[in-house]
């Protein structure tokens, strides 16, 4: 439980932090807001878009304003602490600096965990994406599965659509499977247990002068199926953006600056 000597440090301390955190967010935010205004300007209820975009915005910003927020805080709330000669008052009546910083590292421990909860929820796991009996599309391929054991990371009962253009097309039924990490695929991989595969050499047609497309049946007892795909190009080259451009480069190209 927090004591008097702590509640007091940490009321010293909430007004400049909190104060840190609201310039901070407003400065991070304000540019984000021309851009959006920008882009949803003219159109219906478009300060509500803004708005609203803003506020989904809010838990990233609040990880980046934070480190700088509490270092703030602490600067102002302690020199304040020592210019009124408390911390003396405070080490005069037997309560050591390690006591004083101790309401401070509960502080930095919870911002410690919201930056873990954040970290969690931009990296949650693909299979917590998925619903049971419902279509989900990962790619080229379209999938249902019956029954889900996210802890696990298991499923039962898996029918797999892959419509690979003119490779052909892929259907694959499996009893059961689970989601595993494969270091040499930086996509998901669903591993199929008992299982059943039939491939078309190309999609079927309604035309009358077209032979049906060969067919390929076979089982398989364990079968490893990529989700997804990994883009041709990640990143673009850096510089079609004013905003993307390092003082010299922008000082050298101020007569023809890239369209921001």
């Amino acid at each position: 439980m927090f004591r008097i000597i702590d509640r007091y440090i940490l009321r010293q301390l909430a007004k400049p932090l909190m104060t840190s955190v609201i310039i901070g967010l407003l400065v991070l935010l304000a540019e984000r807001m021309v851009r959006l205004l920008d882009t949803t300007l003219g159109k219906k209820n478009s300060f509500g878009v803004v708005f609203e975009m803003l506020t989904y915005l809010v838990p990233h910003y609040l990880g980046v304003a934070l480190p700088a927020a509490l270092f703030l805080g602490l600067l102002f709330s302690f020199s304040k602490l020592s210019r009124d000669s408390e911390i003396d008052a405070f080490l005069a009546s037997g309560i050591g600096l390690h006591r004083i910083a101790r309401p401070v590292a509960i502080l930095s421990l919870m911002r410690y965990a919201y930056r873990a909860v954040v970290f969690d929820v931009k990296n949650i796991d693909v299979f917590y994406l998925a619903e049971e009996g419902i279509f989900m599309q990962a790619g080229t391929r379209t999938f249902i599965l019956d029954k889900l054991n996210r802890s696990a990371g298991s499923f039962e009962r898996i029918f797999l659509f892959d419509n690979r253009g003119a490779g052909g097309i892929e259907t694959v039924t499996a009893s059961s499977g689970r989601l595993i990490e494969n270091p040499n695929t930086p996509v998901p991989v669903l591993r199929l247990d008992n299982g059943h595969r039939l491939q078309l050499d190309r999609a079927p047609t309604l035309a009358p002068d077209q032979p049906p497309p060969r067919a390929t049946v076979s089982n398989f007892e364990v079968a490893d199926t990529p989700l997804g795909q990994v883009a041709d190009k990640t990143f673009r080259p850096r510089g079609n953006d004013e905003r993307e451009l390092t003082l010299p480069e922008l000082i050298a190209q101020q007569g023809n600056p890239p369209k921001g």
